[in-house]
This record gives structure tokens, C-alpha cells and sequence, in this order.
């Protein structure tokens, strides 16, 4: 069979052999910018009418161009970090200071994983890529890079590493204190409980970047309080804790919680029981609860301990 090579969809054939075997080469000793693109091949017959295979798929050469500067990456969060956190990595490419003001393709490289290529088209000098809830997996050394022109890329960043914490503790106990259901501008707390003393407890709300840290060097129970709730405080919350003199030991993450806040332009429920009487030991009662709109979700509150 004659062997075929394409480049950028062309159907101009770019080279073509007659090999001896099933499989041909086309080398490229010196790589320029103009080599940079996607290449294909098929194949054809020699004799007879000549018919010819579909196109393989592509394959894209980058070419690295010394010329453009390296760009420089960074980390939201350094350190040991914990698992579960939010951490964001910043590419920071000169190609404003280059003179080029269109759009950039910033790429996110994690060494030893040919298939994590994270990319992002931005028309400025910087590019952000999220790891929304970091795990073990995530760990690892990071570069990237960019592209200011199709095919052609600055030579990869120095590496960060980003280095994720060990879950080794057992995980804590999260309640709300007095109940999850509080009155707009009232006040709750927040309690986690470990096992062992001189941990640093964390909580972290759903959605929320921003953890909150207590140190507890003697107990066992970290509190955060609320003191006057607003309408942003409503959501799920969890806890975990790392030993203060060994910071990458962590707990796994605790149950959620969940604060409720009661607001003040609704119309309160009315609660009645059926039936109305006592109940004797080992009866059947039924709580009704009624609101006045409806698609409304209802939550049953026991006024000594919060269900």
C-alpha cells in the first residue's frame, strides 16, 4: 500500500511513501514554528483504480518557541493542604507585555498524566484553573503553559507541587446548638467534637471558600458561634480537625449539618396532633403541620433536641 501524510486538513498530500511493510515514517528533523499543526495519513492502493482508506484521526505537534518567556504559576493555598479544600492555580503569562492582546490558550500540565491537559482561552495575561475539592488524586507537580498562536506554545512554567494531606483521624461529631432552625438576626452555635485533645478544628460551609479554624490545645470540642444570624449563615456545614504539632494529619470530614433560618415574612406553620389526646405507650400519633403556600419543605423540631 502507498502511505499518505496530510497536514491541517489539506487534502494536498504534504508526503507519501511506498513502504515495504504495513507502517512508514515521516520524519522531521528540525523543528520549526511552521511544523507546528495537525497532522493525518491514510492509504491507498499502487495498481489497479486507486481507492483509498478514511483519514486516520489527528495528531497535533505544539511546537515550544524559546522566544516566548516562561510563564510563572502559583498556588491560592501553600503548604500541606487539607483535603476537601478549595485551591485554585494561577498561570501568569507576559504575553501583554509582548505586545499580543488577543486571546491566549493557557494550558495546566500535572506531571505523569498524559491525558490532564486543562485549557482555558482568556484575552489577558492570566489564567485561573479550580480545584473545587482537592483529594489525594489531585496531589502532585504542576506547570503550564501557554499559546498565543495555534500550534506554537512558551516553554512549560517551573513546577509547583501541590501536596494534599493524609485523612488518618476518625471523624468528628457536628451539631447545632440550641436547634438548626433559627429566627433571622438570632444566634446559634456551632460545636465539633474529636476524640483527642490539641487539634485545630476547621469548619467549612458548603459553597463557601473561606473556612473557619479554632484552636482547641486542651479539649476536645471546638465552638463557632453565630451570634446574630443573617440570611447567608442558611446552609450545610462540616468540620474536621489536624493535630496542631503535626499539621498533615487530618480527620476524615464529618456528617453535615444543616442551619435553617427562619424568615421573618412568612406566615408561621400551625402544628396540631392527631389524635388530639394522650397517647398510651407504644401508640401511634401524627404530627400535622400547615403552611399557608405552597412547594414548601417542612422540617419537625423537638424543643429539647434539634432532629
Amino acid at each position: 500500500m502507498r502511505i499518505l501524510f496530510y497536514k491541517d486538513e489539506d487534502e494536498n498530500i504534504l508526503n507519501y511513501t511506498d513502504p515495504a511493510g504495513s507502517e512508514a515514517e515521516f520524519p522531521i528533523t528540525s523543528a520549526r514554528r511552521d511544523h507546528g499543526g495537525s497532522y493525518t495519513c491514510r492509504y491507498s492502493n499502487r495498481t489497479g483504480n486507486v481507492t483509498y482508506s478514511e483519514y486516520s484521526d489527528p495528531v497535533q505537534i505544539i511546537v515550544a518557541d524559546p522566544s516566548f518567556p516562561r510563564p510563572f504559576i502559583s498556588l491560592s493555598l501553600t503548604g500541606v493542604i487539607a483535603p476537601g479544600a478549595d485551591v485554585t492555580i494561577r498561570c501568569h503569562g507576559p504575553c501583554r507585555y509582548m505586545g499580543y492582546m488577543g486571546y491566549v490558550s493557557f494550558f495546566l500540565h500535572k506531571a505523569g498524566d498524559l491525558n490532564l491537559q486543562q485549557r482555558m482561552d482568556h484575552d489577558w495575561d492570566e489564567a485561573e484553573f479550580r480545584i473545587p475539592s482537592v483529594g489525594r488524586q489531585h496531589g502532585g507537580s504542576y506547570s503550564c503553559s501557554y499559546r498565543p498562536r495555534p500550534f506554537v506554545s512558551s516553554q512549560p512554567s517551573d513546577p509547583v507541587q501541590l501536596v494534599v494531606a493524609e485523612r488518618e483521624f476518625l471523624k468528628p461529631t457536628i451539631w447545632v446548638s440550641p436547634s438548626r432552625v433559627v429566627a433571622l438576626g438570632g444566634s446559634v452555635t456551632i460545636p465539633c467534637a474529636s476524640l483527642y485533645p490539641g487539634m485545630e478544628f476547621v469548619l467549612r460551609k458548603a459553597g463557601h471558600p473561606n473556612p473557619q479554624v479554632w484552636l482547641v490545645p486542651d479539649g476536645t470540642v471546638a465552638e463557632f458561634p453565630i451570634p446574630s444570624v443573617s440570611r447567608e449563615d442558611g446552609g450545610s456545614y462540616t468540620c474536621d480537625y489536624r493535630s496542631i504539632t503535626d499539621q498533615s494529619r487530618w480527620s476524615y470530614p464529618s456528617d453535615p449539618v444543616e442551619i435553617i433560618v427562619g424568615e421573618p415574612s412568612y406566615p408561621k406553620p400551625s402544628i396540631s396532633l392527631r389524635p388530639s389526646g394522650g397517647v398510651s405507650l407504644g401508640g401511634t400519633v401524627a404530627v400535622r403541620c400547615q403552611g399557608q403556600h405552597q412547594g414548601m419543605r417542612f422540617v419537625l423540631n423537638n424543643v429539647q433536641h434539634s432532629t
